[in-house]
């Protein structure tokens, strides 16, 4: 009865788009049904990557919990006694473009969603088009609804996860700017659309002037932060760096007043200021 009131039932036969949405193996059927998340150092090197697969229904919710407990590192602060994590992009943003990519892709290719995840960026590659005669310019003006998938669209709406009134890059957009985040942009090419977010390290703002492109000192806080009893030699190991490295790089951060150390050598921690 459920598939009949979504019009995913025709005669006695299940449409595509019913078993993109709720078969637990849709790829049986469907080449590149999943979706594909790496996470690159720069353009040519892959540090370690996943894919998602299963049922559309269920994917955005997985893609979710994966790139922000594995991909991403959320910023930790206090308001009050309340503990807040701040992370690179707004959930509700990076949900609503994972469920635009899902919604809007072109099944046919076999090719599955990209997720590139960069140190400063993140991209969303999706194979599609987008309606005949509409432009970047369109996407970000008011516009009507208009699914490359209506069915798979309307089965996201009536199970909540979306609304229908084409404002997904009006609510991606909204949720970057409440949060401060820089806005999304679009590349659209003959056979895929790519969103794309900037991010900044953890401690872009705050040290990226006085650092510029000095990965390593931003790494090496960052190890500290999240284990400030850790030793020079295990943040060597962690960052693939030498000990002798890592005491450099520590001896410039204490001289710039960015860290102090606390205690002796051994029982002592670090303090990131």
């Amino acid at each position: 009865m459920l598939l009949r009131n979504l019009r995913l039932v025709e005669g006695d036969y299940l449409k595509r788009a019913a078993l993109l949405l709720f078969h637990q193996d849709p790829e049986n059927w469907v080449p590149g049904a999943y979706i594909k998340i790496g996470f690159f150092e720069n353009a040519a090197d892959i540090l370690y990557q996943d894919e998602i697969h299963g049922p559309l229904i269920t994917m955005a919710d997985k893609v979710e919990d994966l790139v922000y407990l594995k991909y991403f590192k959320g910023m930790i602060s206090y308001e009050g006694l309340q503990r807040v994590e701040t992370y690179p992009i707004p959930r509700q943003a990076f949900r609503e473009a994972v469920l635009n990519a899902i919604m809007h892709r072109d099944y046919s290719t076999g090719n599955p969603i990209h997720i590139h995840i960069y140190p400063n960026r993140v991209l969303i590659y999706n194979d599609g088009r987008l309606p005949e005669n509409w432009t970047v310019e369109k996407l970000f003006s008011a516009h009507t609804s208009m699914p490359h998938n209506p069915l798979i669209a309307g089965a996201f709406f009536r199970s909540g996860q979306i609304e229908a009134w084409g404002r997904g890059i009006e609510k991606i957009t909204e949720s970057c700017r409440s949060w401060g985040k820089p806005e999304p942009f679009y590349e659209i090419h003959s056979n895929d659309v790519m969103i794309g977010f900037n991010t900044e390290s953890q401690f872009g703002e705050k040290f990226g002037e006085k650092f510029g492109e000095n990965q390593t000192q931003i790494k090496v806080m960052e190890v500290m932060l999240r284990n400030p009893k850790v030793s020079a030699k295990a943040i060597g190991v962690e960052l693939g760096i030498t000990t002798r490295g890592v005491e450099k790089v520590i001896r410039t951060l204490k001289e710039a007043g960015l860290i102090e150390r606390v205690g002796a050598a051994k029982g002592g921690h670090w303090v990131v200021k």
